[in-house]
């Protein structure tokens, strides 16, 4: 099989989606606060890299788009929903126009492109501190447009490159600008990002009576019940690799300690791993997909290390608790036990010697500490 076969297989599997009970709770949240939330403007969607955020809003814009579908019918000028995706610039401030670009293109306007090069002909009525005149244009016409097209949700995934891309001012500038946006087109804000989110929100009276937080956890493997779900999960995502033969079974309790713990119980990084272990396969032109495959595709112990840090760190700021209470065993698992760190040491207490170290008299070079190319002098 040729690499291109490989890759279309590939990504036909990722895009398979798989419902859960983390996944459902978090949709129905997010679809009543978009149609029933008086005073809400902006809904943030936070959770930890890999949870599934992103296939949760695709499934959320499906299922609203369909309760428009007789709206949508009698008007077909109506767009209800508009889904971008907010792009790092690279640098430290963001691409507010690239931003108001996208929104125009999501709403198939077909003078995008000749708006962004016309947005120099006129002033804007209005603009935002170190807002630019070009990005304060396109903001006018993205607001215009909403209000044409009866726009009522605006969905912007990647929200946390926003805030951490400030010109000027801190996150609360940004996020003011968004809430601005939101009331002056009348739409609502679904923004979904990492746990940074939340506490941006959080950072003014404003922000935080017109948000809310609706958090996608992963599962927990110290929860019995969290263990019973997450193998129902895994177990239907390895049963919807096509055309091979899946060796490993999840009723295996190594089998799920290994699933488990190789995706911190994150969805979306379980998904994408068995991806890359049916790739291995599918290129040894393989009739099965074996345990090897998986333990081959699996990220590696620093990696999984670092997704764990920072997301316990936002567990813990959602549960009120401190890092060690969320799953602490989660970190020996992935990488084993670590050895202790040594005791600082106690005010007025003399410092142990190095065993068998030969004092130097003052003066006295370290014969170890030759420069860089010189050879030690003969005895």
């Amino acid at each position: 099989m040729n690499d291109i076969e490989i890759n279309k297989l590939t990504e036909d599997y990722k895009a398979i989606t798989v419902k859960h009970d983390r996944q459902e709770q978090a949709k129905n949240r997010v679809t009543f606060l978009t149609e029933f939330g008086a005073n809400v403007s902006m809904i943030v969607l936070a959770g930890p890299t890999g949870a599934g955020k992103s296939t949760l809003l695709h499934r959320f814009a499906e299922s609203y788009l369909e309760s428009k579908r007789s709206l949508m019918e009698a008007d077909p000028s109506m767009i209800p929903l508009v889904h971008t995706v907010a792009t790092a610039s690279g640098h430290r401030a963001f691409d507010w126009k690239r931003l108001y670009s996208d929104g125009l293109r999501s709403m198939s306007d077909p003078f995008a492109a000749s708006r962004l090069r016309k947005v120099n002909q006129r002033e804007p009525a209005s603009r935002y501190l170190d807002e630019t005149r070009s990005a304060a244009l396109l903001r006018e016409q993205v607001e215009t447009q909403f209000a044409i097209r009866k726009t009522q949700a605006w969905i912007i995934d990647e929200a946390q490159h926003i805030v951490r891309g400030g010109k000027s001012g801190g996150p609360t500038d940004q996020l003011d600008v968004l809430k601005s946006v939101a009331q002056t087109a009348g739409v609502k804000l679904i923004l979904s990002g990492t746990y940074d989110l939340p506490d941006y929100m959080s950072s003014s009276g404003q922000l935080s009576r017109r948000s809310e937080i609706v958090s996608l956890d992963r599962y927990l493997f110290n929860d019995a019940a969290d263990k019973s779900r997450f193998a129902n999960v895994a177990n239907a995502l390895l049963t919807h690799v096509p055309k091979l033969i899946v060796e490993p079974k999840v009723t295996n309790s190594a089998v799920l300690k290994l699933l488990y713990v190789g995706s911190v119980g994150c969805v979306g990084i379980c998904k994408d791993w068995i991806a890359r272990a049916y790739a291995f396969a599918l290129q040894e032109d393989s009739l099965t997909l074996t345990l090897e495959h998986l333990k081959r595709a699996r990220l590696t112990d620093q990696q999984l290390e670092t997704i764990f840090d920072e997301l316990s760190s936002g567990e813990a700021k959602f549960s009120g608790g401190g890092e060690g209470d969320i799953d602490g065993d989660l970190a020996s698992l992935i990488s084993g036990p670590k050895a202790p760190k040594p005791k600082p040491p106690i005010a007025g207490e003399a410092k142990p010697e190095r065993a068998n170290v030969p004092k130097r008299r003052p003066g006295h070079r370290n014969p170890a500490r030759n420069p860089v190319g010189m050879e030690a002098a003969a005895a």
